[in-house]
């Protein structure tokens, strides 16, 4: 019957030698680099410091990866004590992608006696079926589809992230208990994701011939962001009969 069919065809498969590790198929040792660069410096009147930063960081699952940048530039002008001028402007950058061997919970299901590839080194799609039944008591065949088969067909999965940061000040010392306080930032970020499935995937492993053009999957998308922001404050301060008073206008 069926039962034994099933039985005597997975035997022949563990009779066969195949023994797959598939937990270690889609993984590896990964090890990230980290490098900072900072500069200082000027004089009195005015000071600088520049940073730049560098970071990889390599996935476990093979293809996947995500790499920062960063850069920022802090700008300090005093004029004769009584001007004060500060610039901070910070770029980040981050590159993404996605593993494309897929979920690692793919191959945790998969079987050891299921094979990786034919006799000609070609990976398979499937690598084995089972029979199922249907609730009214009919039969049907399964597939059981190689989840390191998808990692052949170019297909991706990609971001970026790009963030610009701009923050002056100003602080103006006009007289005695007199200052006049301004600020001016600008925040703008653009990201942008990028996604490609093929129509040979297992994801349409079972769409019939005729629906060619509902297999296959392309998305883009590309987002902008920008936030400006500013304050101007009068601040004035003085002490009357040894009692402070204070008084601010924004």
């Amino acid at each position: 019957d069926q039962v034994d069919d099933l039985y005597y065809h997975k035997k022949e498969l563990v009779l066969s030698g195949v023994n797959t590790d598939w937990l270690s198929q889609p993984v590896r040792t990964a090890v990230g680099q980290k490098h900072t660069l900072f500069l200082e410096g000027g004089t009195s009147a005015l000071r600088y410091g520049l940073s730049l930063r560098y970071q990889t960081s390599p996935g476990v699952m093979k293809g996947s990866s995500r790499d920062r940048y960063s850069t920022e530039l802090n700008l300090a002008y005093n004029l004769v004590r009584k001007f004060l001028f500060k610039n901070n402007l910070s770029v980040t950058k981050m590159n993404g992608d996605d593993s494309p061997y897929g979920s690692f919970a793919d191959y945790v299901r998969m079987n050891p006696y299921y094979p990786i590839r034919d006799s000609s080194g070609a990976i398979l799609q499937s690598v084995d079926q089972w029979t199922r039944s249907y609730s009214n008591g009919g039969t049907y065949l399964s597939p059981v589809l190689n989840p390191m088969y998808d990692a052949t067909l170019g297909g991706f999965s990609r971001s970026e992230y790009l963030e610009l940061i701009d923050a002056f000040s100003a602080d103006w010392t006009i007289a005695r208990g007199l200052r006049l306080k301004g600020q001016l930032s600008l925040n703008q970020v653009r990201s942008t994701s990028d996604h490609f499935v093929s129509p040979f995937a297992n994801t349409y492993y079972s769409y019939s011939a005729d629906q060619l053009q509902k297999r296959g999957q392309y998305d883009y998308s590309n987002e902008v962001s920008t936030n400006v922001d500013g304050s101007l404050t009068l601040n004035f301060n003085r002490q009357l009969k040894k009692k402070g008073a204070s008084f601010s206008i924004t």
